[in-house]
């Protein structure tokens, strides 16, 4: 179907729903825009994250819990922001065909207060989104705040008509995330994937690192998945993926290698595909880790999972943390976790080279409406700070490996007496969303981590494996079917603190097993 027939059958419908629902709320006019869909193909780089360090989080839900429409159902879309700004809203079916749901020609004023939650529509809003597609699969509707109104949706505004969907050509659309992305700075170069545009002009500093921040914090997106259909049923849901990163070797030779992260990896997805049941797992270990891989193969993630499904990602490896250089931490430091390539020159550097806890937590967000798990043995609090106690006994080498027995690199320009918050990586994560998982009633994932913020991840004294990992995957084997995230917080973490006691007396660890998810919670094991 072409555009312009899409259009002129969306506006019919449009009208016949006017006249219908003028006679049930009070002759108010009420226009209707239209979600269309197709089958989306394997890659839709319009849908990507863009900005994956965005100064203020934002959120986008649907009225329903499954995501699940039929042709005939009315649609509302829920946004929250963090911050006031002005919202556009859009609807991209797998064609690529994208559509401006709001602001349109009813309804052109388009800002949006800060942890208010907004409703696309609302009772007085005089239009309503419809379903009318009659073909079965997946779309996105994606929210764009932005800290200021964009000029270049104007032009589709002036020429819009009460009822009738605004078509946005992909031209336009891309002009809009360059916008909002860019403003007036000049990236190296202009792509079609503007995410990894951004990302050049980080590693490559062509852009003074104040710019670039000023302009990341001056917009925020979110997206999330609905499946529209006939069928009684959407695809087979509640399969089971993950992604695994183990990483024991660094390009940067100023990185202290680990013993064992890479088998940590290799072990976990060994028992996850084979005690727990998973359909599919991803390993990323050593030289395949580097951030731009990691990225991929998460997006893939997101791609190949759908609202249902439950989702492992783990992660053994170092973990540190830097100032924050945008103002937006109220303890002035970022946390992050080190791919294969992650250099640690400067904090310029970390930022442009690292996974840090902001990108992690809007990776997170793509995975709306699956059980999440997030399995990380790794210093969560940055490990080895600069004026932070080596722990007890670290000294020691694993006699397989000849590396040292615990996970952290060492973190330059943090004074001695600097005062500790109780933040750590994932913890961080989770706080940034905390308020807008209040309000819009989402939780986002399960956590386990091998340690307190204060404390050292350790590895088995004989360098098979980390301590944490060790034990989860050895209550995992035996463990009765149905087993989730909480059945195992007692027993492993009980587990590694013992053996953490007497190995390495005076420097503890106890695992933090968070589970937010919503009931049923994640099942580990089948």
């Amino acid at each position: 179907m072409t555009s312009a027939t899409r259009l002129a059958r969306w506006a019919v419908m449009a009208a016949a729903v006017t006249a219908a629902l003028t006679l049930f709320v009070s002759a108010v006019p009420q226009a209707s825009a239209q979600v269309g869909l197709k089958r989306r193909p394997s890659r839709a780089l319009t849908v990507e994250p863009m900005n994956e360090t965005p100064g203020w989080a934002v959120r986008v839900n649907v009225d329903r819990p499954d995501h699940i429409y039929r042709p005939g159902d009315y649609v509302i879309a829920e946004v929250v922001s963090e911050r006031d700004g002005y919202l556009y809203l859009l609807n991209i079916d797998a064609s690529n065909e994208i559509t401006l749901l709001f602001p349109n020609g009813t309804r052109k004023d388009n800002a949006i207060k800060a942890n208010a939650p907004t409703l696309v529509p609302n009772a007085a809003d005089g239009f309503k989104l419809k379903v009318v597609a009659e073909a079965t699969g997946t779309e996105y509707i994606k929210a764009i705040v932005t800290k200021d109104p964009l000029p270049s949706v104007e032009p589709l505004l002036k020429g819009a008509m009460r009822g009738k969907p605004i078509a946005v050509p992909e031209a336009r659309y891309r002009a809009m995330l360059r916008e909002a992305a860019f403003g007036k700075l000049k990236p190296a170069r202009e792509t079609g994937n503007i995410r990894g545009d951004i990302a050049l002009m980080k590693r490559q500093k062509i852009v003074p690192v104040e710019e670039q921040n000023k302009q990341s914090n001056s917009w925020s997106e979110a997206q999330i998945e609905v499946y529209t259909g006939n069928q009684p049923t959407p695809p087979k849901q509640g399969r089971r993926l993950a992604l695994l990163v183990g990483i024991s070797e660094y390009k940067n030779t100023n990185i202290r290698p680990l013993g064992c992260a890479h088998k940590d990896a290799i072990d976990m997805e060994k028992v996850l595909k084979g005690s727990c049941g998973f359909d599919s797992t991803t390993l990323l270990i050593n030289d395949q880790a580097s951030l731009s891989a990691i990225r991929d193969a998460f997006t893939n993630l997101v791609e190949n999972s759908k609202p249902g499904d439950t989702v492992v990602v783990y992660w053994a490896g170092h973990g540190g943390r830097c100032s924050n250089v945008d103002g937006t931490e109220p303890d002035g430091k970022d946390e992050y976790l080190v791919p294969y390539d992650g250099s640690l020159v400067d904090d310029d550097d970390a930022h442009a080279t690292m996974l840090m806890d902001k990108t992690f937590g809007r990776w997170i967000q793509e995975l709306n409406g699956r059980q999440v798990v997030v399995i990380m043995d790794a210093c969560h609090s940055g490990g080895q700070i600069e004026g932070m106690k080596v722990p007890a006994r670290a000294v020691a080498t694993s006699p397989r490996t000849k590396t040292l027995l615990y996970r952290g690199v060492d973190t330059r320009g943090t004074p001695a007496k600097q005062k500790w918050t109780q933040k750590y990586f994932m913890r961080n994560v989770l706080e940034r969303y905390k308020r807008l998982r209040r309000d819009i009633k989402k939780e986002d994932a399960a956590i386990m981590a091998a340690c307190s913020p204060l404390q050292f991840a350790f590895e088995m004294k004989d360098g098979s494996n980390g301590v944490f990992t060790h034990f989860l995957m050895e209550y995992l084997r035996s463990a009765q079917a149905g087993t989730s995230v909480a059945d195992a917080q007692t027993t492993v973490a009980a587990a590694v603190a013992k053996y953490v006691s007497t190995e390495f007396p005076g420097s503890p660890q106890e695992p933090i097993i968070i589970d937010e998810t919503a009931q049923p919670h994640p099942v580990l094991k089948k």
